[in-house]
């Protein structure tokens, strides 16, 4: 008698033993689902970031650069004066 208790509450146990890390096993299957949404929407995130820092430095080295064309262009025709003022100069004292 005392040997088919034991098993009855050997079986018993293992039942629950089996629900709790059932139990378990579901509740970490949850959590792997939760972190890999979470690590999804990071991801996209960081990508939307990225997209947003690439869109803002071309626009702003993309007026830099137009603005550099302008001085260079003004640098151009500064010189362009100069050397004519020179050569009137030149020719006036010649």
């Amino acid at each position: 008698m005392f040997i088919l208790v034991d098993i009855e509450l050997e079986n018993k146990l293992k039942v629950i033993a089996d629900m709790v890390v059932g139990s378990i096993a579901e509740q970490l299957d949850s959590a792997r689902l939760d972190a890999a949404m979470v690590a999804q929407g990071l991801n996209e995130m960081t990508a939307e970031v990225v997209a947003t820092a690439k869109s803002q430095l071309k626009e702003s080295l993309g007026g830099m650069l137009e603005f550099l064309k302008a001085a260079t262009q003004g640098i151009n025709e500064s010189t362009v004066k100069i050397s004519e003022t020179f050569t009137k100069y030149r020719d006036a004292l010649l």
